[in-house]
């Protein structure tokens, strides 16, 4: 199999002599060659998993917020999630799409499909990154508002509605999580809406102790929230 090394080189990603100089600290350290050419600025993140999903044939996709919903991690824990090296990302009826540092294990493609009851759709993500948003996750689930609040504009994806239709479900995730910025501005609108309205009824329920708010009291799911809002891209007039 190509090395990674050779496959960054080919891409024009790098050069010979910074492939040289991370290969002589890979043989010092040990480290993975991808993580000395991140950690040494020489390539992005982005670029290293997307040029690994391209060389493997797999998706591939860089995690942040918008792109994945906190409430999929309890489905399986944050410790298995950290065993497996995974990360849910969305689900869509009956199919989940997962970040995985090994996409191409079945093992643990068989293990999720048996906790979540899902047919699971793999998605290639570093290691770190995906270490990042379990730690991340694992430490505030249920807080609905401090997450809306960490989200800025260019953080909202949009889903088009021709991608979730199922005919479509092996479509390109790298369309699926492209949005135009007023797409996104949109999409921002409404997370703000409800990030008021949880801040309203909060208030309402601290001014009024004698009276109990079943809707302010009640944990709040974001896959009910349209975080991502399908819409048409054909003769759209702005």
């Amino acid at each position: 199999m190509t090395r990674i090394g050779d496959v960054l080189l080919q891409s024009g990603a790098i050069t010979e002599e910074q492939l040289g100089v991370a290969l002589d600290r890979q043989q010092a350290e040990g480290t993975l060659l991808g993580e000395i050419l991140v950690e040494e600025g020489i390539i992005s993140p982005a670029t290293l998993v997307h040029t690994l999903g391209q060389h493997l044939g797999l998706r591939s996709c860089v995690l942040r917020h918008g792109l994945v919903d906190p409430e999929l991690l309890k489905l399986i824990s944050a410790d298995v999630a950290q065993e497996l090296g995974v990360m849910p990302m969305f689900k869509i009826r009956d199919e989940m799409t997962v970040a995985m540092a090994e996409p191409q294990s079945l093992p643990t493609i068989d293990r999720l499909t048996a906790i979540t009851e899902c047919r699971i759709r793999p998605v290639l993500a570093l290691r770190a990154n995906i270490d990042e948003f379990i730690d991340k996750y694992a430490q505030n689930q249920a807080n609905l508002t401090a997450f809306l609040s960490q989200l800025q504009e260019s953080d909202v994806e949009v889903f088009d509605s021709e991608k979730v239709d199922e005919e479509e479900g092996e479509s390109d995730l790298a369309k699926i999580i492209a949005g135009s910025p007023i797409v996104n501005l949109v999409n921002m609108a409404v997370l703000t809406l409800y990030t008021l309205l949880i801040m309203l009824l909060s208030l309402r329920s601290y001014n009024c102790p004698g009276k109990r708010s079943t809707f302010a009291s009640t944990s709040l799911r974001i896959n009910n929230i349209p975080t991502r809002i399908p819409i048409s891209t054909t003769n759209t007039a702005v």
